[in-house]
């Protein structure tokens, strides 16, 4: 046998996800500047990609996004490159701070220091993310789910003629008007009381007199928006008034419930990682848009004043 033999080497492992776009990106003739500037980011999350490190992005879904986003400027199949990504690196929100500087044990005010600079600096970065790619987001249509009904809603029963009519209707149309009121069950009128009440009788009220109809209640005119987040989203919600209902960067895990005169008109970043439920029905986002906006509802219908009194 000879020495110059050798021995056959095993195939080698399938192409990264970096590693595909890297090859595809190096066969047009590109460079990472190139990349950088048409997917509107910074050369050194380009190059974070084709490296497989997907620390710099923090959120996983953000990376996928970003994976996805370079795979269409290739011309790649993105299921393919998806299929590339190690999943101990990017499927396990455990590993993705691996290459994290490692904090003083003994310093717990470091930890939660550097952890609100990172939260920050998502923040800021998600925000300019999201400017910069503000064309290309699809604006969703008006969504008015089955629960969500344009006609006005039904008044509160109407007593005999001789109840008294000095009962303000209450303005259901304030953009501002969030709380819910307790609801006064209407009782039914008394005959005999309302005749001594419209003869003007000067007697003492009495336990037998009969209580005002049910005002209308104010959370007729509002709807609820829930949003429950699986990882890090920045989320932007106003009613029609243009008062910001949330106006924050939600933590992983959580679940915020606001109500709201509509139409409502949200933001969300990570799109993927939000849940959106509409007046209890779940809202359909559009698939493979990280940054949506939306307008979900429509406005209340005015709620008719009762007539003036006769002489």
């Amino acid at each position: 046998m000879s020495t110059d033999e050798r021995v056959p080497e095993p195939a080698p492992p399938e192409a990264s996800a970096g590693q595909q776009l890297r090859q595809a990106r190096e066969a047009r003739g590109w460079t990472v500047a190139l990349v950088a500037g048409r997917l509107r980011i910074r050369p050194a999350l380009v190059e974070a990609l084709e490296a497989d490190d997907y620390a710099p992005f923090g959120a996983v879904a953000y990376a996928r996004g970003q994976l996805r986003n370079y795979a269409a400027l290739l011309g790649v199949d993105a299921a393919t490159v998806l299929q590339g990504v190690s999943p101990p690196r990017l499927d396990e929100p455990g590993k993705l701070a691996r290459n994290a500087p490692e904090l003083h044990p003994g310093r717990p005010w470091l930890v939660r220091l550097g952890g609100a600079a990172v939260v920050v600096v998502l923040a800021v970065l998600g925000a300019l993310w999201a400017d910069a790619n503000r064309e290309r987001v699809p604006e969703v249509s008006e969504f008015v789910p089955p629960s969500e009904s344009t006609v006005a809603p039904e008044p509160a029963a109407t007593p005999v003629a001789t109840s008294e009519p000095d009962a303000s209707p209450v303005d259901v149309r304030s953009p501002a008007e969030t709380a819910t009121p307790r609801e006064v069950p209407f009782t039914a009128a008394d005959p005999v009381g309302q005749t001594a009440d419209v003869a003007g009788s000067s007697a003492p009220p009495t336990d037998n007199q009969p209580a005002l109809a049910a005002e209308p209640s104010t959370d007729a005119g509002l709807a609820e928006l829930r949003l429950q987040t699986r990882a890090v989203s920045w989320v932007e919600v106003s009613d029609s008034g243009g008062q910001r209902l949330i106006y924050e960067l939600v933590s992983p895990g959580r679940e915020r419930t606001v109500r709201g005169v509509p139409p409502l008109r949200i933001l969300l970043g990570n799109a993927p990682a939000v849940e959106v439920l509409y007046n209890g029905a779940p809202v359909a986002l559009p698939a493979g848009e990280h940054v949506v906006r939306m307008i979900l509802g429509s406005p209340p219908a005015a709620v008719a004043a009762p007539p003036s009194p006769q002489p």
